[in-house]
């Protein structure tokens, strides 16, 4: 089966799948393997937009979420089980695909873990991965989700079009990875759109000026595709 998919992958003219399933069967591995703290994110000390979480959620939201002095406010989630292992197995994932194309020498250390920052924009983030002058985002997702895929999530596609400004791009690409058997890969292009960039800086400058005259934005009913919004304006909104 994995030697199936790998031929599809590869008939289909696929860029960086086909590299990484043929990096993490080969069997040769680096000596050392450092984790990061799966929980650990910049957003929750500092007031910028982060692409990968700010840029779906509606407004109010954003202006608990971004506003230093209230995001400390906001109710913490309930922890369960599946919300602490999900990060984590994501995180190891992304780690364990990254280290594995530096040991096997197709990119270089600087090529994972890009540090992008837009002080005009007031945004921050870590890219994942540039592959042969690619931008390349790993996700990680069940199954049952895996299966259903066909297209970039939204919350994806909103993430990647700030990383791809900052880069001068015009196309990107998801690399999205089933937590579970039979572990396949998806490599799923995004092209770039000036109206979908502008809809997300237009949100971020109307929420700094929102925080800066202290005055919350109407309430709002948009957090993408998540079932909850964190704050309490929103309380349960239904799927799409």
């Amino acid at each position: 089966m994995q030697g199936y998919n790998l031929y599809r992958q590869l008939s289909e003219k696929k860029i960086i799948a086909p590299i990484v399933q043929t990096c993490l069967m080969n069997q040769t591995w680096p000596k050392n393997m450092v984790f990061p703290d799966p929980y650990y994110h910049d957003s929750h000390t500092d007031d910028y937009a982060h692409p990968s979480t700010h840029a779906v959620p509606g407004e109010l939201a954003l202006f608990h979420m971004l506003s230093l002095e209230r995001k400390r406010l906001l109710p913490k989630e309930e922890q369960t089980f599946t919300r602490t292992f999900t990060p984590m197995m994501g995180s190891m994932v992304h780690t364990i695909v990254q280290q594995k194309l530096i040991h096997d020498g197709w990119v270089q250390p600087e090529d994972v873990e890009i540090a992008l920052i837009n002080e005009e924009e007031h945004w921050r983030g870590h890219a994942d991965l540039m592959f042969k002058g690619n931008l390349v985002d790993i996700k990680t997702i069940n199954s049952r989700s895996f299966q259903m895929l066909t297209v970039a999530k939204k919350s994806w596609v909103y993430q990647l079009h700030p990383y791809m400004h900052n880069l001068g791009l015009k196309t990107s690409m998801v690399l999205a990875i089933e937590v579970g058997m039979p572990w396949n890969m998806k490599e799923i292009r995004v092209d770039f759109k000036q109206k979908t960039l502008d809809a997300i800086y237009s949100k971020w400058e109307r929420v700094r000026k929102a925080i800066k005259e202290d005055i919350p934005p109407d309430s709002c009913c948009d957090y993408g595709d998540h079932t909850y919004c964190p704050i309490a304006c929103g309380g349960k909104i239904p799927k799409d």
